[in-house]
Formats: structure tokens, sequence, C-alpha cells
């Protein structure tokens, strides 16, 4: 039923969907271009202090008039609430200050002004779009999700011995992994102020040791290990001199959906025995780092999830030293939880925690 209703939202939205990814990236770039013609004006690195106090207050003046002229600029968390209930923006006006004052906050340096402001207008547009061609609330909400997506400078990685072959895999280890992963947040930090990382099952274990290293501002931890289930774990250095992939198919694929395992590529056909270890080296040294860990955290997991022990979250939650930190349950998917039955509930919490 559930992957029925699925496809059914989907049919006739392809075209939608693309637009509005093209139309949210075109809308970045034409706003972070103005950002960097005004940050040569008014920017702190261009001005003596006694000189930049003067554009500081002079930018209050303005925003404050401008919010008075056209009014508030409306807030991350109240698109979220909407996109539950009515599947977007309940007023796209908002941009009109949003757009200005935000530009001006940021290019000024000011600590001041509306949080997430590309994200709030990507968004937006991806309400608006689906609004007016008449979509229904549930095609309105997966439109101003990808809008909201758009409004994020994403990296994803590829680590070395994922997405090829699992005989390539054999080849690496959990140093590989991790070493890919710092690579990519150093590319990812030249070009973007603040960094934030979001990863799945092993994703989440690399994720807290960048954070242990690098000064992140949010994490998302999703399906994360806090340990491997059982003690099988511990026979793998005296079986992977002998054996390298332990068959075992695995059908399931980490999912409930059976729409999502049609199309969900992983290694299912065995483990990596050696690559196994070194991953249960890098859960017991994130896990150890865990005191030491102070970036804003979101943890999400199913209560279905078959692959990792269930007590994860907590034990994570518990031990992290993070002064802001929140946990979600999932109810009727798996480990995979980016692409299982609550997917999109997923992308709009993550969105909403890396905008707040």
């Amino acid at each position: 039923m559930l992957d029925e209703a699925s496809i059914r939202v989907r049919q006739g939205l392809g075209l939608a969907i693309v637009g509005v990814g093209i139309a949210g990236g075109a809308i970045g770039a034409a706003y972070v271009g103005a950002l960097h013609v005004l940050g040569r004006v008014i920017g702190p690195e261009h001005h003596a202090a006694g000189i930049q106090l003067l554009i500081f207050i002079a930018v209050g003046g303005l925003v404050a008039l401008i919010t008075r002229l056209w009014g508030e600029t409306g807030n991350v968390e109240l698109l979220v609430d909407n996109i539950h209930v009515m599947g977007g923006a309940d007023d796209v006006r908002s941009l009109r200050p949003l757009i200005p004052t935000s530009l001006l906050c940021v290019a000024s340096g000011a600590g001041m002004g509306p949080e997430a402001p590309l994200v709030q207008t990507t968004g937006a547009f991806g309400t608006l779009l689906g609004s007016r061609r008449g979509h229904s609330t549930t095609d309105v909400r997966v439109l101003t999700i990808t809008g909201m997506a758009a409004g994020f400078t994403v990296l994803g990685p590829r680590l070395p011995g994922h997405g090829t072959t699992i005989a390539e895999m054999t080849r690496t280890t959990g140093r590989d992994w991790l070493l890919a992963a710092r690579e990519a947040f150093i590319d990812l930090q030249s070009c973007c102020a603040d960094v934030s990382c979001v990863g799945l099952s092993m994703g989440g274990i690399l994720s807290l040791l960048l954070a242990r290293e690098f000064p992140i501002k949010r994490l998302v931890l999703l399906s994360t290990p806090a340990s491997l289930p059982g003690y099988a774990i511990y026979l793998a250095p005296l079986l992977s001199p002998f054996v390298k992939v332990l068959p075992k198919i695995d059908e399931k694929k980490g999912l409930n959906s059976l729409e999502a395992r049609s199309y969900h590529i992983c290694y299912n056909e065995g483990i990596p025995v050696r690559q196994a270890w070194h991953l249960h080296g890098l859960i017991r040294k994130a896990f150890a780092a865990l005191p030491a860990v102070s970036s804003e955290t979101l943890l999400i997991q199913s209560l279905g999830d078959e692959y990792i022990p269930p007590d994860s979250i907590h034990r994570i939650y518990e031990r992290l030293g993070s002064a802001r930190k929140e946990k979600i349950f999932l109810d009727i998917s798996n480990h995979t939880i980016t692409v299982d039955y609550e997917k999109d509930y997923v992308a709009e919490e993550v969105a909403r925690f890396l905008s707040s």
C-alpha cells in the first residue's frame, strides 16, 4: 500500500522536481553572486573598525525599515511546521523582506538576520510552483523539500571501495575511508563558512571522528551504530587471512520498502571480513571520542532497525558532549532510513535541523 502511494505521488512530478532543482540552483548562484558584490562594498575586511561600526548601524537601520514596511522575514521552524500541515510555506510574501535583510546582514558580517535565508527562499519557490500548478498537498510537500535541498551546498564523497564492487571493497581499509571523508570536509570548508556533516550508518561514525578533529557546527547521525551486534566480529582477525568475503545474501538490503529494494544498490551478497574488523575499530574510536564532540547533533534511528544494536541511539546520546542534541525515532523503516518508508520525514527533519 505504501509503495503504491509513493509511486502515485511521483507520477507527473518528474519535470516539476527537476525544474525546482534547477531553479533553486540558479537562485542560489544569483544570491551568492549578489552577496559577493555587496560584501566588497560593506564587508568588514574592506574597512577600518570605526567605519565598519557605522556600516553596522546603517544596516541595522535599513533592516528595521524593511521589516517595518514589508513585515517579518519568517523562519525555518515555521516553514517545516507548515510542510507537515499544508505541504509548504503559508505565505511566500515573506521573501520580500527576507532576501534584502539577509544580504545586508551577511555581507556586512553582522551577527544578526534571518536564519537559513537561501533554504527558505528555494523552499518557498518549490511551494509557489507546486501551488500554482494545482498539485496536491503531498506533491507540494515534495517540491518544497526539493527546493530546500537546492538551498544547501552539498558534497557527498564516494568512499574508497564503495559504489563499485565488493572485490574492490576488500582492498580498502578504515584509514582509507576516514582519509577520504577528511579530504572532502576540507574541500567543502574551503568554500563554505559553516560546514555540517550528515552520515548514515558508518557515515555517522566518520562524521563523529571528523567532529573530533574539526569545528563542525552540526552533526546528523542516521542509523549510527554504537557497536556491532553480537560477538562474531572478534573472530574476524583470525578469519581474514583465509576468507576475504563471508557469503551472506541480504535480501532486505536494510530496507522494509519493497519499492526501495528494487532500485537500491548495495553490497548484499556477503560481508568483507577484514573491512568489518576495520569498521569495528572505527566505531570504538568514535565512541571513545563522544565526550569531546561539542557539535549540535541530531540522531535518528528506527525502532525497526535490524542491523545495529537497538540501544545505539541512547548510548551515543548519553555519552555525547554536545550541549544541544536531539533524538528522533522512526516506526516503520529499517536501517537505510534515507530511502525507506519514512524518507520524506527524515529529509524534512534533517533540513529543519541544519537550518535552525
